[in-house]
């Protein structure tokens, strides 16, 4: 059996994806990587208040790809999700001047696609560790917040993740630190002084030095030290630390396509959020071209986008649909 379209995601991007495609009738699948929907809001920003979403005041992450997830009807059958599942190998067909690609996944099942749509975001997400040994108490992402309630909590980072997260867990932490190696912090809304909570001890320039006292693979006070004099150091306990040095970043599941790529390898796409091989398509962090703006409206923008002109182009249309 051919299969309509793949879904590769299934963050904000592939869920309104999927809502659509289950409106305009297409067969297919979505998968994820990861064990559940959401993407990086799932991962990353769970309990960060988004305020940009249309007759919406402000919503919890978890909150908004949740409502997303519950909106799309699941009792359709011809269009199936797939958990902590990913793309082994695509084989690109080419029949009579249309690609269509047979792609295996990690369970070893192979189903073949007319088309398929990547909104992985920016891949998968190794964290980049503070320490290489492997401590209980040192975080990489925030999943229950009430984990963190009334204890002494450190985050180390300097850019939007560590401040958004920092500011989240000083509303139930007993005390929070942030810590960064610079005197800047690279956020995108401007003051410093705007974005983190008066109640959050800032420490900089510093970094990690060195475990001082550790209970049964918890850290229990460690030292940092002054980038610009290494004379100046701290002493610090801690209950959990948390952790917000970026990742390392691979795009699993277009390696081996020939694709048109730009910057950090995101796929170029046109107007149509069509790659540069036929039948490929993108939409959200994943993809890029000129004017592209990242937020949450404009990944849903180009995921309907996206699903129109898959949905024109299967059912040979000479209009768009709108959408509705």
């Amino acid at each position: 059996m051919v299969k309509d379209l793949l879904i590769v995601g299934c963050g904000p991007t592939g869920l309104y994806a999927w809502k659509i495609a289950n409106n305009f009738n297409l067969t297919g699948d979505i998968i994820d990587i990861n064990n559940t929907y959401g993407g990086q809001v799932t991962l990353m920003y769970p309990d960060k208040d988004i305020y940009n979403l249309p007759a919406i005041k402000s919503i919890k992450g978890k909150d908004a790809v949740k409502e997303m997830y519950d909106s799309i009807d699941h009792t359709i059958e011809s269009f199936n999700e797939h958990f902590n599942t990913f793309i082994k190998d695509i084989i690109v067909l080419n029949d009579n001047n249309q690609n269509m690609f047979k792609v295996t996944f990690s369970n070893d099942q192979t189903f073949t696609y007319k088309t398929i749509l990547f909104t992985d975001g920016m891949g998968t997400y190794t964290p980049i560790t503070l320490l290489e040994k492997n401590y209980k108490n040192i975080y990489y992402k925030i999943e229950n917040l009430n984990d963190f309630k009334n204890i002494n909590v450190v985050v180390f980072g300097g850019g939007d993740s560590a401040i958004d997260n920092a500011n989240i867990l000083s509303e139930v932490a007993n005390s929070v630190k942030l810590i960064h190696r610079r005197d800047e912090f690279r956020t995108l809304q401007g003051d410093i002084k705007n974005t983190i909570n008066k109640n959050i001890e800032i420490l900089t320039p510093f970094i990690f030095d060195e475990v001082i006292n550790e209970n049964n693979n918890n850290i229990t006070k460690f030292k940092v030290k002054n980038v610009n004099d290494e004379k100046i150091n701290k002493e610090i306990e801690v209950d959990k630390l948390v952790v917000y040095f970026g990742s390392k970043i691979k795009h699993l599941a277009y390696d081996g396509l020939e694709l048109i790529k730009g910057n950090l390898d995101r796929i170029i796409v046109n107007q149509k959020m069509e790659a540069s091989l036929q039948g490929i398509y993108a939409a959200g962090d994943c993809c890029d071209y000129d004017g592209k703006i990242r937020n949450l409206v404009s990944c849903v923008y180009e995921a309907l986008t996206a699903i129109v002109n898959i949905d024109k182009k299967l059912k040979n249309k000479k209009l768009l649909n709108k959408g509705w």
